[in-house]
């Protein structure tokens, strides 16, 4: 089940979606990343979606412990285990042919059709997509604030 926790101030959005508003919809997160990456050239800020290979690099081994399904924050997702460069720090899509996958989920969720958890790892209090890359662009791009996800804690061993 997708639990999505819409942000109060977050827009409206109609109740009915056709096609090109869903196809209007990746239009504009594409285009915002877009501009966001040029923002990030301009001052120098990164606007890269974190690896998570890059984030273990410092960690040695480590132990995989399942914590079942919980609610977790959107904006504790800091990357993703194999899709950091289909999507910037935002989880905006950066490729165009994420289109057809991103248009499905972004229906769905207008529809209130019930997703799958999320699958992530937990490191140092971190998550990272290892599959629902897509659901996490789409709840970031609304405003969501909690998504349901099967969390793996990965701890140094010890």
């Amino acid at each position: 089940m997708l639990n999505m926790t819409i942000l109060p101030n977050a827009a409206a959005r109609e109740i009915t979606i056709s096609g090109s508003t869903v196809q209007r919809d990746f239009e504009r997160a594409c285009s915002r990343a877009a501009w966001l990456h040029i923002k990030a050239m301009i001052t120098g800020q990164p606007d890269d979606l974190l690896w998570m290979a890059r984030a273990r690099e410092s960690t040695g081994p480590l132990n995989e412990s399942y914590r079942g399904v919980k609610t977790i924050e959107v904006d504790s997702i800091a990357g993703s285990e194999s899709r950091a460069t289909e999507f910037n720090s935002d989880f905006l899509p950066r490729k165009r042919h994420l289109d057809a996958r991103w248009s499905r989920v972004n229906s769905a969720f207008h529809e209130g059709l019930e997703l799958p958890p999320i699958r992530v790892f937990e490191l140092e209090g971190d998550y990272f997509v290892r599959d629902g890359n897509h659901r996490v662009s789409v709840a970031k791009y609304y405003g969501v604030k909690c998504i349901d996800a099967e969390v793996v804690l990965l701890a140094p061993c010890g």
